[in-house]
Parts: structure tokens; sequence; C-alpha cells
């Protein structure tokens, strides 16, 4: 063996080691990511597609790594590894496949469940304004104005009420705009948040295709290693 077919030899095995490191490092974050378990929560279920997608980059290197190179400078001890990890390629592609309409229907539900929490919002904030504003039209005389304008006020305030009515007409006016304001704060919000769960469900949805696609294609090609003979494999 000359000095250049040993630094390869060197070298391919570095990458090799380097790429079992990775796919060791990624299954302790893939276990991590499912503790604790949250399923048929969408929100849970639709952050954990997203880490899987994010972090996929780093199996797929580690599979490139320890593929590489075929059969040259192969422990005979290696094989059943290698096709595991090759069958394991495999049950990636179903995984991701399957993720895809699970993310999609997710996307959907957290829409509807950010609709309902804004509606709920929206109420619990509005019924107290529409409670006083219906005490307020149903309020003819001065004196139930001016009772209920000491409830309004906060305590120890001086009262400068000159005209009931021109009152009740400033705080209807003052109840309408602030209805108003706190349903264009919710619509913004529920804008907003729209906005970034169609662009996450975009991303990851597509990331989620994309890495069913490289890991069937990783499997495909490690056929190689589910065929291979024992005998044809080098040590070290």
């Amino acid at each position: 063996m000359n000095i250049s077919e040993s630094n390869v030899r060197v070298s391919t095995n570095v990458i090799r080691l380097v790429g079992y490191g990775l796919l060791v490092l990624w299954l302790f974050d893939f276990i991590a990511t499912f503790i604790p378990p949250k399923f048929t929560d969408p929100a849970w279920e639709f952050q954990t597609i997203g880490r899987l997608v994010e972090s996929s980059g780093w199996v797929l290197i580690a599979f490139a790594m320890i593929f590489f190179g075929e059969d040259t400078y192969r422990l005979r001890l290696e094989l059943p590894l290698l096709k595991g990890l090759s069958w394991l390629c495999l049950v990636f592609a179903i995984l991701y496949f399957a993720m895809l309409p699970l993310g999609l229907a997710n996307t959907w539900r957290l829409r509807n469940r950010n609709d309902v929490q804004a509606g709920a919002v929206l109420a619990q904030r509005t019924t107290p304004l529409n409670e006083v504003q219906t005490r307020l039209k149903n309020s003819n005389s001065d004196q139930e104005l001016l009772e209920l304008y000491k409830k309004l006020v906060p305590p120890n305030t001086p009262l400068t009420v000159k005209d009931p009515q021109e009152t009740k007409t400033k705080l209807l006016a003052e109840i309408n705009t602030s209805t108003i304001k706190i349903k264009q704060e919710l619509d913004a919000t529920r804008d907003a948040n729209f906005k970034a769960l169609v662009k996450n469900s975009v991303k990851w949805n597509l990331g989620t295709l994309l890495c069913a696609v490289l890991f069937t294609y990783l499997w495909r090609f490690s056929g190689f290693y589910r065929n291979l003979r024992p005998e044809v494999t080098e040590e070290w």
C-alpha cells in the first residue's frame, strides 16, 4: 500500500466515523423531540414536524457520509449494520411521507383553533362594554344616568356632569370606539398569527416532502449494501 492509498483509506474512514457520530447525535435529538408526547394536540404535532424537518439535514448528511465509498475499506462487521441503516432510510421515507397529510391537517386545525380563541378573547373583552352600552341605552332619566356614571368612574372622582344626556352620548361614542379598537387589534393579531402559520406550514410541508424523497433515494442507492456479501468487504 502506497502513501496515497493509505491517506485515502484514513480519510474515508474518518468521513464514515463522523457520519456514524452525526447519526447517533440526531437519534438522541429525534427521541427527545417526542418527550413528553402530546399526540392529538395539533400545536405539538405541528411543531414536532417542524423540528424533525429542520433537523433532517444532519441525518441526511450522516447517511451520505456513512454510505460513502460503497464497499471500499469496510469491516466485515459493518455489513449487518449497513443493511439495517439502508432499511432505516426506507422507514424514515415512509415516516416523512406520512407526516405530510398530518402537517396539512394540523395547519387547518390550528387555523380553526386560532379563530375560536380570537373569538373568545373578543367576547371576553367586549362583553363588559356591551353590558354598559345596554344599560346606558336603557337609562332614560338623568338620575339613572348619574347613578350609572358614578359606577363607571374611579372611586373618589369628582363628578363634573353638567348634562347627563350629553354625557350618555359621549360614553356611548367612547364605548363604540373602544369596541372597534379591540376588534382591530384582535384582527391584526389573528392575521399575523395566520401568516406565520401559513409560512411555517409551507416551509415544513415542502421540507417534509423533500425529506421523504431524499430518504427514498438513499434507500434505493443503498440497495448495494443490502445485496453485499461479507467476502467482498475489506478490513481496515
